[in-house]
């Protein structure tokens, strides 16, 4: 049972880990110029979801990090 949990835990972390990059690259993308739709062609996701992302981001907020 303890690992199921163990395994739960790093993919919970995982998870965060993989958002978190998917964040930043949006947001470096963002900086340079790409259009939303544009990002989230290049990540496969969503324009709304692109847009979350950028717009989720606010420097020096807890919820950007």
């Amino acid at each position: 049972m303890k690992r199921k949990a163990d395994m739960k835990s790093v993919e919970e972390k995982l998870d965060r880990a993989l958002t978190l990059l998917s964040q930043l690259v949006a947001i470096e993308l963002a900086k340079g110029g790409v259009s939303h739709a544009g990002i989230g062609k290049l990540l496969r996701i969503s324009t709304g979801s692109a847009n979350g992302l950028i717009k989720g981001y606010r420097p020096g907020s807890a919820k950007g990090a």
